[in-house]
């Protein structure tokens, strides 16, 4: 059955959150959400959304919103595949503007997990530096074989302090992930890491995460050269295929994956594949996001366990109130 699209139904939604959630480069007190539903001519409906957020992505709140209005204006009254190869099209430079749609019409051929199957799924637990400096976290918070995220400020003594203070604590019988969101430049993350590369709790971190900005694969190249020990690890920098074939050629060993940056389900799969392919160990989920989007994220994960390293990141939902 060639199924129409015969209205799609633009919404926005705020989602205020326990408590503020730290990046480098701005905090985060609620997650604001575009959302879109397609409704087709046999009555089935399917909801998808996109959280914009500055430093993944170029595009403004007003920008995306405006761009999805009109893309849903324009696929009404097309075969779900008209629909997808038109949407598609815009992806590459509209990534934010283009996904909520893609993963939409993606979902009618897909099944979709449950929030106790999700919840049977192991995620991360969140950190930053500040919190290690004034002792909100401490040693008894790093339970045994667990997975955490270091939210890295980009202020270098303030990073190195904090990770002084890990060091501390050490032995951690636990797994760490530092994530910076592109807060250094080149000469501000080579001096932390020739300062923490000597800690014994270096042991335990996985890999750091897009220590410089998304466009420096030269900066990031010459961080794999002047420390081959370490791990690391390209979120913002990754969009396709190229992308993936850059972060080989810097010698990363990680790669991460979201739908807000890859386009629908058939994009990340596709990258997911192409990735390991290469080499690549893929993590996979945003920690920006409602249950609208880490459903989504939740249900790739578990049904394609084979493409992903480690715990998922398809979190953002816990962080939601209530």
């Amino acid at each position: 059955m060639n199924r129409t699209i015969v209205s799609v139904d633009v919404f926005e939604t705020e989602y205020p959150l326990t408590k503020p959630y730290q990046l480098s480069f701005v905090s985060i007190h609620e997650f604001k959400s575009i959302g879109v539903e397609i409704l087709l001519d046999d009555g089935k409906s399917k909801k998808a959304e996109v959280v914009p957020l500055k430093g993944y992505s170029e595009e403004s709140y007003d920008f995306v919103s405006r761009n999805i209005s009109d893309n849903a204006s324009a696929v009404v009254g097309m075969s779900l595949k008209q629909a997808r190869n038109q949407v598609r099209e815009k992806l590459k430079d509209h990534p934010f503007s283009s996904t909520a749609l893609l993963t939409a019409i993606d979902q009618f051929d897909y099944s979709l997990i449950s929030r106790e199957g999700a919840e049977m799924l192991e995620t991360l637990i969140p950190f930053s530096s500040d919190q290690l400096i004034s002792g909100e976290v401490l040693r008894e918070f790093f339970q045994v074989g667990k997975t955490y995220k270091l939210k890295l400020t980009g202020n270098q003594e303030k990073d190195i302090k904090a990770l002084d203070m890990l060091e501390t604590y050490h032995p951690l019988e636990c797994t760490v992930r530092a994530d910076a969101n592109q807060a250094y430049n080149m000469e501000g993350a080579r001096k932390l890491l020739e300062h923490i590369c000597m800690l014994k709790v270096m042991g335990n971190v996985e890999y750091f995460e897009q220590l410089l900005p998304l466009s420096d694969w030269s900066g990031q190249k010459r961080l794999v050269e002047l420390f081959p020990d370490q791990n690391f690890m390209l979120d913002e920098s990754i969009i396709d295929n190229n992308t993936i074939d850059r972060a080989v050629d810097c010698g990363v060993q990680y790669v991460k994956l979201k739908l807000y940056k890859q386009g629908g389900i058939m994009e990340v799969l596709a990258h997911a594949q192409y990735a390991n392919e290469k080499g690549l160990k893929v993590i996979f989920g945003n920690g920006v996001a409602s249950w609208l989007s880490n459903q989504v994220e939740l249900t790739i994960f578990s049904t394609h366990r084979h493409f992903f390293s480690g715990v998922h990141e398809a979190n953002g939902y816990l962080k939601i109130k209530a």
